[in-house]
């Protein structure tokens, strides 16, 4: 994608995508709910898909600015690469060669009043947890590290703890870390989570086109973003959204008094998986950002 930086452009798009950033999560909720039948918060569907929620209206708006600048393309139709995970739909962004000429052209043919019909062609995928877990083919002295780490923080800490951690960041030593969890162990586990798990997804491409093509008018960029929605969001999301999250479920976690994580807020399916619904409960979710991530 070409990239020109400009500060005020870059103000005001970041200002504009903002704006539209509440609107959008409650469509999300509202396609969502209605799709699983479900009747979910919003905080529900921004705990689950709010990061990549907000890398879509970027990507879309970058799109959106081209095409207004852009000559008219012939009459082709766009081929929208379908995405199971959010990581799957960063890789797009980044490594696909063809990606943001198509959303481009989605977004034109849009404006133009043309609707969706054959711009998904990927018709099943498999959602992966994205989890470090370990594989018995390459057990090697790390590995061992990982698993003897795992059995002692499963093994001595306390099984029903009111504090879970989940991907932690800490700047010290590792013995100090782990004297400080030896204190703690009557109360706090350490659990990241990273059993694999794996679901084959067979895309509802009749519902995405039938929800996209609710969309009439294309005024706005919000318009834009409504109707590319149902065609973008990842299949975890939406299709292989019950059976990932029975998977998820199924993995018995004691649901603790608070959670606290510093880096499974991103693209670590089963941690928010598992919290959406811990959170629906009374759980409490505590995160900080470190580094130069999003916060």
């Amino acid at each position: 994608m070409p990239y020109d930086w400009n500060k005020s452009k870059v103000v005001v798009g970041l200002r504009i995508v903002e704006a539209c950033r509440s609107d959008l999560l409650f469509h999300l909720k509202m396609l969502l709910n209605d799709y699983h039948k479900t009747s979910h918060s919003a905080g529900h569907y921004d705990l689950l898909a709010g990061i990549w929620l907000d890398y879509f209206m970027h990507v879309c708006y970058a799109s959106w600015v081209n095409v207004g600048t852009a000559e008219p393309v012939a009459d082709e139709e766009p081929v929208l690469e379908l995405a199971a995970t959010p990581l799957e739909f960063l890789d797009l962004l980044v490594n696909s060669p063809t990606y943001h000429r198509n959303l481009n052209l989605a977004i034109q043919r849009l404006i133009a009043g043309k609707k969706p019909t054959a711009w998904l062609q990927k018709k099943e995928s498999t959602v992966s947890s994205n989890c470090s877990s370990m594989k018995c083919s390459a057990f090697s002295t790390r590995a061992a590290k990982k698993l003897l780490k795992r059995l002692l923080l499963r093994t001595v800490f306390c099984m029903h703890p009111e504090v879970l951690i989940c991907a932690p960041y800490f700047k010290g030593h590792p013995t100090t870390w782990m004297l400080a969890m030896w204190k703690w162990r009557r109360w706090i586990q350490w659990d990241d989570l990273d059993k694999s798990i794996t679901v084959p997804v067979l895309h509802d491409l009749d519902w995405r086109y039938a929800r996209s093509n609710e969309c009439v008018t294309f005024v706005d960029f919000i318009d834009v973003l409504k109707c590319l929605l149902p065609l973008c969001v990842p299949a975890v999301f939406l299709e292989g959204y019950q059976d990932f999250r029975d998977r998820v479920l199924a993995l018995n976690k004691p649901r603790p008094r608070i959670v606290y994580t510093a880096n499974a807020l991103h693209n670590h399916l089963t941690f928010v998986f598992l919290v959406a619904e811990w959170r629906e409960q009374g759980t409490i979710l505590l995160c900080h950002q470190h580094g130069g991530g999003m916060g």
